[in-house]
């Protein structure tokens, strides 16, 4: 689902030049901000380990 975006934003960037950089920009964001879900997840599953 998520890379599908990513790869549709990048083929109307590449259609459509002016959207080019904005695309780039707002697909970084998005990766960027999955990242850092990922890490937050993943330092509360350490928090919270059950013993």
């Amino acid at each position: 689902m998520m890379l599908q975006s990513v790869y549709l934003m990048l083929f109307v960037g590449v259609e459509d030049p002016d959207l080019f950089v904005p695309v780039i920009l707002v697909t970084m964001m998005i990766l960027l901000m999955a990242m850092v879900d990922n890490v937050l997840q993943r330092k509360s599953q350490e928090l919270y380990v059950p013993y």
